[in-house]
């Protein structure tokens, strides 16, 4: 996701805060669609347009992270005939896989803002009319859009508000996939990222038992555009997120850290991105900054095979064989469940 340009208003030099988050505890947030309804992301919609219109979000991420544009081509979505990127933001990874085949790709995100920058990054590529771009979430879509690969990328299910909301968004994605399509998404690790916010929570639920269930959903803040905004945003353990797949109609076959460094130290200074490189392999996915995963459609993922008999190709290898889970993933289930 991403943002617009527009006047925050206020007294001069008088911070203003706004507070979508609030979604956290309501679970009350809402969306503009290409049709022009309030629904359900309208409110974190209007945070990612001024967080782009004050260029803060592009001073932190200047570019795609590159460990997982790598997953990405490893995992064959450069080959994909049509591919969907939820929450494109400003086009980090989809305008990279622009370059890489010749797919056709929609890029869907409810932020106005994003979708005005990425429009502007794309004057002048070569490729630009491969490229079709959607206000709104995934019921903006068309009933007959259909994909071989999705991308869930940043954070972007995390973001979503509660869990009901979560798993409906998977389950409309399932509606669009096309036999043997690829779901990649990144998520946020519940034992890495902020800790503070994750104890406040906690201690929330200690005093609240009805908000004990909502431990996860934590809050944070940032300072642009001269404000403090606040976000919420849901930290996922192995076992969880496997869970919730499920339930959308997916299966997870491949999990693993996304990096041991937050994601703007690597996207901003290639020398961290290159060390991450190297210590990424040796921890396991739920001590990542984030998780970085790989899903397929849960009928696939059962018969190995796609719906018409097919075998599953490996993307990474482009042999005929089954997918088949990271090894790592049962350590992270184990221990995510403690």
């Amino acid at each position: 996701m991403s943002g617009a340009t527009r006047d925050p208003g206020g007294p001069p030099g008088q911070p203003e805060t706004h507070d979508p988050a609030a979604a956290c505890e309501t679970g009350g947030q809402g969306e503009h669609s290409e049709r022009g309804e309030r629904g359900e992301h309208g409110d974190l919609a209007a945070t990612y347009d001024l967080y782009y219109a004050s260029r803060h979000y592009e001073h932190r991420y200047p570019v795609p992270n590159p460990a997982t544009f790598d997953f990405l081509l490893a995992q064959g979505l450069h080959r994909a005939r049509s591919v969907l990127d939820l929450g494109c933001g400003n086009g980090r990874y989809a305008m990279a896989l622009l370059g890489q085949g010749s797919a056709r790709i929609t890029g869907c995100d409810p932020s106005q803002g994003a979708l005005d920058e990425f429009r502007r990054r794309l004057q002048g590529h070569p490729a630009r009319s491969r490229i079709r771009l959607v206000h709104g979430c995934v019921k903006a879509l068309s009933p007959e859009d259909r994909f071989d690969a999705i991308l869930l990328l940043f954070g972007v299910l995390g973001l979503l508000g509660e869990r009901e909301r979560r798993v409906a968004t998977l389950r409309a994605l399932r509606e669009h996939a096309l036999p043997g399509a690829r779901l990649a998404l990144t998520v946020p690790s519940a034992w890495r990222r902020l800790p503070g916010a994750r104890l406040q929570a906690w201690w929330r639920g200690l005093r609240d038992p009805s908000a004990a269930s909502r431990s996860r959903d934590i809050r944070f803040e940032r300072h642009f555009g001269g404000r403090a905004h606040h976000f919420c945003y849901h930290l996922y353990g192995a076992a969880e997120l496997r869970q919730e797949l499920a339930e959308g109609g997916w299966r997870l076959v491949l999990l693993e850290a996304e990096s041991v460094l937050p994601e703007s130290l690597i996207c901003r200074h290639g020398w961290l991105a290159r060390i991450d490189r190297r210590l990424r392999p040796w921890i396991p996915a739920f001590l990542g900054y984030g998780m970085r995963a790989l899903a397929v459609p849960e009928a696939t993922a059962e018969a190995g095979a796609e719906p018409d008999g097919r075998p599953i190709e490996s993307a990474a290898t482009g042999e005929l064989s089954t997918m088949r889970e990271s090894t790592a993933l049962p350590t992270a289930t184990t221990d995510c469940n403690r």
